[in-house]
């Protein structure tokens, strides 16, 4: 029986092994003083606890998340809260990967606001969705695991979060300073003839 159940655990973590990370980093390229974001890795867990204020107009929200992992493949859990502090609501949160990292979302995905959740494009993207949504000034929890793969040694995530309707915003931006530019050349011609 002690045989059985050596051989049911071994069997039960072939898949991934939680990383025994030895080292681990967190930076944030949008925000280097932390002013707005702080992290904490439990390496007894592989928890990557995050906290984030996130203004949904300014579009995307960098995190790099670097470290040395004994374990290949590996993983650890996030465990993220983030802030909305754009002044709009956000219908859909996403996490994108760099394409070129050796990361990929994987599950469980749970979240306190939004209803549903959608690994995508090789485990590259992770979407959550439905459900109220975050009001400005809520709060909203994330929580999945990371799943890295050729990683004996060190490793480096690429990660990008995006809040919606930070696409919108963006476009709308960017099309006012296509029309102002299109003025300008316009008014430009017309003085000149």
């Amino acid at each position: 029986m002690k045989n059985l159940l050596i051989v049911l655990i071994a069997l039960a973590t072939a898949n991934f092994a939680f990383a025994n990370i030895s080292q681990f980093q967190c930076a944030f390229p949008d925000d280097p003083m932390q002013m707005k974001h702080s992290w904490n890795f439990n390496n007894f867990g592989d928890l990557l606890t995050l906290t984030a204020d996130v203004n949904s107009l300014l579009g995307y929200d960098h995190i790099e998340v670097s470290g040395s992992a004994d374990t290949n493949p590996s993983s650890f859990l996030i465990s993220e809260t983030v802030t909305n502090s754009g002044g709009s609501s956000w219908s859909t949160f996403e996490l994108i990967f760099d394409p070129y990292t050796v990361g990929t979302f994987a599950g469980p995905v749970s979240s306190d606001k939004f209803e549903s959740s959608t690994i995508s494009n090789g485990g590259h993207k992770l979407v959550f969705s439905a459900g109220d949504g975050v009001l400005s000034d809520e709060t909203v929890s994330l929580n999945f695991r990371i799943d890295v793969t050729n990683t004996m040694g060190q490793f480096h995530l690429n990660l990008s979060q995006i809040p919606e309707p930070a696409t919108i915003t963006l476009i709308c931006i960017g099309a006012v300073a296509l029309l102002r530019k299109i003025k300008e050349e316009e008014e430009k011609v017309f003085r000149n003839r």
